[in-house]
């Protein structure tokens, strides 16, 4: 428990970091995302729940910027569950295409609270410099798959370091 309340707080501080700092917004958001892997790797997908909770509601109670909090309670905080449940289908195909689905579900509802709630007033085309959708959704769905490989990554590094320290593992 007190290996998952140390995590959130540093979860908390990096969205805390990343919202007061602009230039670093977006490997703030990656790095606090990346913690609940080792919730869920060391306590298990319980704990990685109630941890995603805690830092969501943190991020939108204390984070002074409440549009950065957005992103990572609707994406990047519950990815971790996502991707557990997507790897644990069996099939890597299917795996991969339930999380190729989500994360086509976070840019659309990123899609939708930015232009149809917090400012519609905002001409899209005017924003993309006249990038066609079609490329912004390709180059989103290849910076994914480059997060999701960062992850995978991540989850190989923490495993093997804890399971060479002897630590627990559960989940």
């Amino acid at each position: 428990m007190a290996f998952c309340s140390v995590l959130a707080a540093i979860s908390f501080t990096l969205l805390a970091i990343g919202s007061a700092m602009p230039p670093s917004r977006l490997s703030m958001m990656i790095a606090a995302s990346l913690l609940p892997f080792a919730v869920i790797v060391r306590c298990g997908p319980g704990w990685g729940g109630v941890f995603y909770a805690s830092t969501g509601l943190l991020a939108f109670l204390l984070v002074p910027d409440k549009a950065y909090a957005i992103p990572y309670v609707l994406c990047f905080g519950p990815y971790a569950l996502v991707r557990l449940m997507a790897d644990r289908i069996g099939s890597r195909i299917l795996g991969a295409l339930v999380k190729l689905a989500y994360m086509n579900a976070c840019l659309a509802a990123m899609y939708f609270i930015t232009f149809k709630l917090l400012a519609p007033e905002l001409p899209m085309g005017g924003l993309l410099g006249g990038v066609p959708a079609w490329a912004l959704l390709a180059a989103a769905q290849a910076a994914f798959a480059a997060y999701d490989l960062l992850c995978s990554k991540a989850i190989r590094l923490y495993d093997a370091r804890l399971r060479g320290s002897g630590g627990m593992r559960r989940g």
